[in-house]
């Protein structure tokens, strides 16, 4: 099959964008649905539910899918036995963290914290099917298939949306039909991306079990960051589930949810960067994502300084009166901001670059921060605790991660700062994008 990259990089950025930012607010209006309905314990329930299948697939992964993305990147021979792997791999371990989180709650009750045993059942029977979307997300992208990883994330917030509206309506929505209906949406997710693997790209081949070791290998050395950078965007969540109450982790999650929005664009930009970084020579992909870095700082200024200022708008008239206490916590968790956008932009090109381990020790400087003022602050301070803890240490790990990327691509600190240029910068690519979505229209 032969592969075309007929999109340039900023109208694949907008596109992906454009996704994410649909992604955001429908699962935005869908937190609103669940808070407003079930309150604040109830949103901390489902919050910390989600949060364990979250993190027990993106634990399970070994970092396989950042070497299906290199590997499919560079050889385009292997990509029908890194798809068969991917599905293999995916069972072998989705099921075995499903066995080892089931277990360590039988050993250590505090674990499952006030969550019922049989949505967490639930939950991790779901684990496999979570690992597989990944890999195979990151298999297509490898390709410059972007619009089928941006629907395959979609589609799950449609899906939950209209689910438990529906259920609203009917007098049916409870912390057990939205958690059956948020694994449906997974499910339809997954199965939709598989379809596409095999039908529109190479399909899938027998696993290859060298392959399988040598994507291990490499999945190993980049899951020291991922695990850790997973950490930091959810371990929180399942912290507070354990040391504080419910409605804390409800108005916490609110917080968090609203920050989101900051993430978008560095996430937009760091997938659609990912596959040319990867196929770049050392000497082009780190200006190639200092220009990305520059351009996403320039740009979270502005949203991080309109949250801030919007914050009891965005919590209590959006939320109601209930969810006022998580002003504070948004205001502050938004400050992370841009440490955020380094860890992403940054991390993602130094381990496109084969430098997996390089981008673990600025993560592990969030990491360690996060989780040390964790468990330190939030038996006292609650959801604003987790606040304090997340922006210092996204803002930490963010300052070491500039400095590792510019001395592994030979770079100037000065060269990721916003200036005059980057201004200019950001207008001349606005003006290519104009002009890719003229001709888009045009096609159609």
């Amino acid at each position: 099959m032969t592969e075309t990259h007929s999109k340039s990089t900023s109208f694949s950025a907008f596109t992906t964008f454009a996704s994410q930012v649909a992604i955001a607010v429908l699962s935005l209006a869908n937190v609103i649905v669940i808070g407003r309905i079930l309150g604040p314990s109830g949103r901390g329930s489902v919050a910390f539910l989600t949060t364990i299948g979250f993190i027990s697939s993106w634990l399970s992964t070994f970092g396989v899918d950042q070497a299906i993305s290199n590997v499919a990147a560079r050889l385009p021979d292997a990509r029908r036995a890194l798809a068969g792997n991917a599905v293999m791999l995916a069972f072998v371990f989705g099921g075995l963290a499903a066995a080892v989180v089931l277990g360590l709650t039988v050993v250590f009750p505090a674990v499952q914290g006030d969550a019922s045993r049989g949505l967490l059942i639930l939950v991790m029977l779901n684990v496999p099917l979570l690992v597989l979307q990944i890999y195979l997300r990151q298999l297509a992208a490898a390709q410059y298939r972007f619009g089928i990883g941006n629907v395959t994330a979609v589609v799950p917030a449609v899906v939950n949306i209209v689910g438990n509206l529906g259920l609203y309506l009917a007098g049916h929505l409870s912390v057990g039909s939205a958690i059956v209906t948020w694994l449906a949406g997974q499910a339809v997710g997954t199965l939709w991306l598989a379809w596409y693997v095999h039908s529109r790209l190479e399909g899938f081949g027998r696993p290859d079990l060298p392959l399988a070791r040598e994507s291990l290998r490499f999945g190993i050395r980049a899951h020291t960051s991922h695990t850790m950078n997973l950490g930091n965007y959810r371990a929180d969540q399942w912290i507070m589930g354990i040391l504080s109450t419910p409605q804390q982790l409800g108005l916490y999650s609110v917080a968090v949810s609203w920050s989101e929005a900051l993430f978008l664009l560095p996430q937009a930009l760091m997938q659609v960067q990912r596959p040319d970084l990867a196929r770049s020579e050392h000497h082009h992909a780190g200006p190639r994502a200092a220009l990305a870095f520059r351009l996403s700082i320039l740009l979270t200024f502005v949203l991080c300084a309109a949250m801030v200022a919007a914050a009891p708008i965005l919590c209590v008239t959006v939320f109601g009166e209930d969810f006022r206490g998580s002003i504070v916590d948004l205001r502050i968790v938004a400050l992370g901001g841009f440490g955020i956008v380094a860890l992403k932009l940054l991390g993602s090109a130094l381990t496109a670059q084969e430098r997996p381990l390089r981008e673990s020790l600025g993560v592990g400087v969030t990491f360690v921060t996060v989780l040390a003022l964790d468990f330190i602050l939030i038996p006292s301070l609650g959801g604003e605790g987790a606040s304090i803890a997340s922006a210092v240490g996204y803002t930490a790990g963010g300052l070491a991660m500039a400095a590792i990327f510019c001395w592994t691509m030979k770079l100037r600190l000065r060269s990721l700062l916003p200036g005059r240029t980057t201004v200019r910068e950001a207008f001349a690519l606005a003006r290519g994008l104009r002009g890719d979505l003229a001709a888009a229209l045009a096609r159609r």
